[in-house]
């Protein structure tokens, strides 16, 4: 069930919750709102395009934060190294 229409202010949970009711119900009302072609295919691939942005996302912080985390070892390799 929608709550509310302030899809601008959703989290990620949120945003998900509405885009799986949304591609789950589209092809009901698709001909009431003259959903056709690539705005209904859209509306029908909506969930499934979200949650591949989401793991992508999720994917790039957890390399940044790999990446960050070597660049403290590596920095803190080399000062030892220098007090060496």
């Amino acid at each position: 069930m929608i709550n509310n229409n302030r899809f601008s202010a959703d989290d990620d949970n949120v945003r998900s919750e509405r885009l799986v009711l949304l591609s789950s119900n589209i092809d009901t009302f698709a001909g009431d709102l003259d959903y056709v072609g690539a705005r209904l295919t859209w509306a029908q691939n909506a969930s499934g395009i979200w949650e591949a942005a989401r793991t992508v996302d999720e994917e790039k912080e957890s390399h940044r934060l790999t990446f960050s985390r070597f660049s403290i070892l590596f920095s803190c390799a080399t000062r030892i190294h220098d007090l060496n």
